[in-house]
C-alpha cells in the first residue's frame, strides 16, 4: 500500500532535478556530435541554427516563467519541495509540466543549433523519462496531497500541451473528461 509518506519519499528520491536530466543528455549529445567530426556547411545550417536558438529561448522563458508564477503562488519550484495548493494561472493554465516542458524544448533546441541528431534524440529520451517516471510519481503525491483540488486541475489541463475539449490536437494524456466525452459520442 502507497502512503503518503512513501509518495514524499519517492518524490524525494529523485536527486538530480528532471531538467538537470535533460539538459545534461542533450549536451552528451551535443559533444557526442563534435567529437564525432567536423560537420558540413550546408544551405541549411543558418535556418536550423535560427530555429533552433528560438526554441531553445523558448524553452527558457516558459521555465522563467513558471517557475515566476509558482514563487507569486507562494510554491516552490523545485520539484522535491512540498506543495500545499494547485497553481492554475499563467503557463499553468495550458500544461501541468511547465518547466519540464520548457527543459525538453531548451535542450531540444540547442541541439538543433548544434545540429546535432545524437542531442535531439537523447534530449527526447529525457523528455521520455520526465514523462514516464518523474511525472506519474509527482502526480501521485499530488493528488495524495492536494486531493479534491489537484483531480479538477489534472482533468482539464493536459500533461504537455494543446488540448480543449473542443476537439484540437491533443498530445500527452487524456483527461478522465476527454475519455468521457469520446465514450459517450461512441455510444451515441
Amino acid at each position: 500500500m502507497v502512503t503518503l509518506s512513501t509518495l514524499r519519499t519517492r518524490v524525494a528520491s529523485v536527486h538530480i532535478p528532471p531538467p538537470v536530466i535533460v539538459g545534461f543528455l542533450g549536451e552528451i549529445g551535443v559533444i557526442a556530435s563534435r567529437l564525432r567530426g567536423k560537420q558540413k556547411s550546408t544551405k541549411l545550417q543558418k535556418p536550423l541554427t535560427k530555429i533552433g536558438k528560438f526554441i531553445e529561448a523558448c524553452g527558457v522563458l516558459l521555465s522563467i516563467w513558471a517557475a515566476l508564477t509558482m514563487v507569486a503562488g507562494r510554491q516552490n519550484p523545485n520539484p522535491r519541495a512540498n506543495k500545499t495548493k494547485v497553481i492554475s494561472g499563467g503557463p499553468f493554465k495550458y500544461t501541468r509540466n511547465p518547466i519540464y516542458l520548457g527543459a525538453i524544448l531548451s535542450a531540444t533546441g540547442r541541439s538543433i543549433s548544434k545540429r546535432s541528431l545524437i542531442g535531439v534524440v537523447l534530449s527526447l529520451v529525457g523528455g521520455a523519462y520526465i514523462d514516464q517516471v518523474v511525472v506519474p510519481k509527482e502526480e501521485q503525491y499530488l493528488e495524495s496531497e492536494l486531493g479534491e483540488d489537484y483531480a479538477p486541475y489534472k482533468d482539464r489541463t493536459p500533461r504537455w500541451i494543446l488540448s480543449s475539449t473542443r476537439g484540437s490536437l491533443r498530445l500527452g494524456r487524456t483527461s478522465r473528461s476527454d475519455r468521457k466525452q469520446v465514450q459517450d459520442a461512441i455510444d451515441s
